[in-house]
């Protein structure tokens, strides 16, 4: 073989072996990846795709621990700021040291525009609401009003105005003075309208329930206190009902009993006028001022509740 035939086979072999040598290595690396993703599955996905799947199980996993959705976990009623939330059960210690409460939170209180007042969730004039009398629950009886917050009355009588000295409100709608307080006595006011003579006084009476003492000279008494400056006044009487501490006057214009009515506060007739009759005949055209039930220490030591009712003709 000449030397230039031999150059050209050796170059033909050199160039085959290194294309064999390449190919080989393509299909060696292919082979390697191939076996690499078939270890892989064989051993259960381990590394970064298997760690995804464990996470995430982890997450929707209670026991583990590690579930910050409380997924399956009992849920627990929370009221949170004022409003009401639901919260995993593991996360109820954390609200609580915050500030939270379990359960509902409470109603919001109402706001009323005076002179109305809040009574539970309604907003309510303790001035006039029958049902809220004076204060909230004292409620006032049948075909009775209330008037000015004091006292719960029938329709016809005159309005209880306001009060002097210890007294206070008492659940039945009426009006409890007593002798043992600091003013050492109370007294009623009943307003009268303008105009208003002795003689239109229809009906002047009251229920009475004593705690303390009973009725005794001049205690309790209504006194009318008349425009020409004196005020003649009717004792409750001592007999009958007020022997028992509890009772009624009756109506005191039908009275006519010695000494149930006088004249000799405010400086009297000076003539010793004892029964209502007398006292009418000398005062039945005076125009009246006002009205007022007294409970002072006269009487000693008292404590009676009282129902005034003054009527007009």
């Amino acid at each position: 073989m000449d030397e230039n035939r031999f150059d050209a086979v050796t170059k033909t072999v050199i160039a085959d072996t290194s294309r064999r040598q390449v190919f080989g290595g393509l299909l060696g690396g292919v082979a390697t990846l191939l076996g690499a993703h078939a270890l892989q599955a064989k051993n259960g996905g381990k590394g970064k795709g298997r760690g995804r799947k464990k996470t995430k199980q982890a997450k929707q996993n209670p026991a583990s621990g590690q579930n910050p959705q409380g997924k399956g976990q009992e849920k627990v009623l929370i009221c949170h700021k004022g409003h009401e939330i639901e919260v995993a059960a593991p996360a109820v210690d954390a609200h609580l040291r915050h500030g939270d409460t379990v359960g509902a939170c409470p109603p919001a209180p109402i706001t009323c525009t005076p002179p109305e007042t809040a009574c539970g969730d309604t907003c309510v004039n303790l001035q006039t609401d029958e049902a809220n009398c004076g204060q909230c629950g004292r409620a006032c009886g049948a075909n009775e009003v209330c008037n000015t917050g004091l006292a719960c009355q029938a329709a016809a009588c005159l309005p209880v105005t306001d009060t002097i000295g210890d007294v206070s409100l008492a659940a039945n709608g009426g009006l409890t003075a007593t002798t043992e307080g600091a003013a050492a006595g109370g007294n009623i006011i009943i307003a009268v309208p303008a105009g208003t003579t002795f003689g239109d006084l229809t009906t002047i009476e009251s229920t009475f329930d004593f705690t303390t003492g009973t009725c005794a000279a001049g205690s309790p008494r209504f006194v009318v206190f008349l425009e020409n400056g004196r005020c003649p006044y009717a004792a409750f009487p001592p007999g009958g009902d007020c022997a028992d501490g509890e009772g009624s006057t009756g109506d005191l214009t039908l009275n006519n009993d010695p000494f149930v009515w006088n004249d000799d506060l405010c400086g009297g007739s000076g003539l010793g006028t004892n029964t209502y009759d007398a006292v009418l005949a000398l005062y039945q055209n005076e125009d009246v001022d006002r009205i007022e039930v007294v409970v002072d220490e006269s009487g000693g030591e008292q404590t009676v509740t009282l129902d005034p009712c003054v009527t007009l003709a």
